[in-house]
């Protein structure tokens, strides 16, 4: 349960955001004080290099065990400023089991068991300023957006550290804000404690500043007031498209410019539609031709659709799936801007295979990394296909999954079920495969899955190509 209540600032340049003693104490045991000091004095020590440490002592069984983190923005004197201050902040408690002190600057937590791996376990503490902010809709736009790309940033930087900016439209203002997660966090464990931050936040919008944070696995933070100095910005732009150029035009559409590129969303304009909203043709006034998604919004996890679809597309890159231009979300208008195909191109582009098989192939391109042409998976000339097939068999399908991909042990369930939908749609013969209807159902997670039995394609021969009973792919695939 988040805890959300209005901040209140102590006498130093911080906000006290959590603060609690274990109701348990060590009353009797001589050796646990000498134990918690000497692991505080380890962690001061760390903080002079790193920012944050991890430290214990278990002296006679007196089990102690002790973390520290800074901000990133902070200096080291600061940094240990904020650690001495919150040291003082626990010694009421006692010879308490465990204590733990937030601040906006810096957590520092003790318990007599180990607790670093709890990095997503802990309750979320979010604090909202009780002033509203200016020019309220614009505000919250930029805030919004600012903490989308901060999320997706801090989880993809080394030091899981991101701090940002970006202008208000109007009254020249500007949204400040950081995400950082514990460095001991992974990737994917990191952008999923960001995510439920930054949702917080957008509760306390228009608010002019706000904080969320676990205490442990992550933390989160946007003001109108600087927070960082000038020079202290991450350069975002690398993090948000893994490391290659932006594409051209990507990032943020006013709502009445694509209104108009679509003669205001009129059926003559209209491509595509879904169950999720309907997709238009754009023509700009310099002639560029986009396609655009307008997501609809009478559903209660509409938002969220939204920011889960703009995370996928900007993260994944194949020459199969469209590219992502920009976005736009003005009050309850949710839209992407997409790369224009135009109709009747998508059979060709797709080898001319109007089947699943085209579909299976891609899926296991993006999760393996490699282009199904690609040979030697295993040491011999086995193709893609093959392989994943082979590992299907001998139940090692994990094996296929690209190794920069940082799957954890909650997301390998799901990923293997992904490749065998994959692999649901190359069987042979073409009766067997799944139609396109049920493979989106399959993805949603229908538990039809699990009751369907997958048959091998009989032969694939080196020219990558199903034969006996199937159709046939060109070679050129």
């Amino acid at each position: 349960m988040a805890a959300q209540v209005t901040s209140q600032p102590t006498d130093r340049n911080s906000t006290l955001m959590n603060y609690a003693c274990s109701s348990y104490s060590r009353t009797g045991e001589n050796y646990f004080p000498s134990n918690l000091n000497t692991t505080l004095s380890s962690l001061r020590l760390q903080l002079t290099t790193s920012g944050h440490g991890t430290a214990h002592a278990l002296l006679n069984g007196a089990s102690v065990w002790a973390f520290a983190w800074c901000r990133g923005y902070l200096s080291i004197p600061d940094c240990l400023d904020c650690f001495d201050y919150g040291v003082d902040k626990l010694k009421p408690c006692g010879i308490s089991n465990g204590a733990q002190v937030t601040y906006t600057d810096c957590d520092v937590r003790y318990e007599n068991y180990n607790f670093f791996s709890e990095v997503n376990n802990s309750a979320s503490i979010v604090l909202c300023d009780n002033t509203t902010a200016p020019h309220q809709k614009e505000f919250r736009k930029a805030a919004e957006r600012l903490l989308l790309d901060l999320r997706i940033a801090a989880s993809r930087a080394t030091n899981f550290y991101a701090a940002s900016t970006m202008k208000v439209a109007v009254d020249n203002a500007t949204v400040y804000a950081i995400a950082q997660c514990n460095p001991n966090a992974g990737q994917s464990v990191c952008l999923e404690c960001l995510k439920l931050r930054s949702r917080s936040l957008y509760d306390c919008l228009p608010a002019t500043s706000g904080r969320a944070t676990t205490g442990l696995g992550c933390f989160m933070m946007y003001d109108r007031a600087p927070i960082f100095g000038q020079n202290q910005t991450t350069d975002i732009t690398s993090l948000l498209w893994d490391g290659a150029p932006e594409p051209k035009g990507a990032g943020y559409y006013r709502y009445k410019h694509l209104e108009l590129a679509t003669n205001n969303f009129s059926e003559e304009n209209i491509i595509g539609k879904g169950g999720f909203g309907e997709v238009f043709k754009a023509i700009f006034d310099d002639k560029k031709v986009v396609a655009v998604k307008k997501l609809k919004v009478g559903y209660a996890g509409a938002k969220i659709e939204f920011e889960n679809e703009i995370l996928l597309i900007s993260q994944i890159r194949h020459r199969n799936l469209l590219g992502l231009h920009g976005w736009s979300s003005e009050g309850s208008n949710l839209l992407l801007v997409l790369e224009y195909m135009p109709n009747g191109s998508l059979d060709k582009f797709l080898w001319d295979k109007v089947d699943t098989f085209s579909f299976g192939i891609v899926i296991l391109e993006i999760i393996s990394g490699r282009k199904c042409t690609y040979r030697n998976f295993d040491g011999s000339s086995t193709g893609l296909l093959e392989f994943a097939w082979k590992l299907y068999e001998t139940k090692n399908l994990m094996k296929l999954v690209d190794e920069t991909m940082d799957v954890n042990q909650y997301e390998t369930q799901y990923v293997m079920n992904i490749i065998e939908i994959a692999l649901l749609c190359t069987q042979s013969p073409v009766s067997k495969r799944p139609t396109m209807s049920e493979v989106v159902l399959m993805l949603q997670n229908d538990p039809s899955l699990g009751q369907r039995q997958l048959t091998r394609p009989t032969f694939i021969d080196h020219d990558w190509s199903i034969q006996a009973g199937s159709s046939e792919m060109p070679n050129e695939m």
